[in-house]
């Protein structure tokens, strides 16, 4: 449960109020290479994936709505690209976003080339 201070009552006393748990904030997902390093993460708050890569900048995800293939190098220096068919990696992102209970979650990238 998130708590949160709201004040401006007639007598300048504070109240706290409390969020409901069915309230779901959404999905981050945290991207690895199969050697298991950060690659970076995909996020869903609501209707539209972002790609915020280890250290950068959160940006659309994929980069064009028309895009079928993504492919991503590994910060860490392994060799070959990962990723693959856009249409699978946002299935399963969307699958776990659909979990009100999941805020986070790991996945694995295949190596494409």
């Amino acid at each position: 449960m998130i708590q949160r201070i709201v004040s401006g009552s007639a007598h300048g006393q504070r109240r706290m109020a409390a969020m409901t748990d069915t309230q779901h904030l959404g999905i981050d997902v945290a991207l690895f290479c199969p050697s298991q390093h950060h690659i970076g993460n995909l996020i869903k708050p609501a209707t539209h994936i972002g790609y915020q890569p280890r250290g950068g900048q959160i940006a659309a995800w994929p980069p064009h709505q028309t895009d079928v293939w993504w492919e991503v190098t590994c910060p860490d220096g392994c060799p070959g690209v990962f990723g693959g068919a856009v249409d699978p990696i946002r299935q399963e992102v969307n699958r776990l976003a659909d979990d009100p209970r999941r805020t986070s979650a790991h996945y694995t990238l295949k190596q494409v080339s």
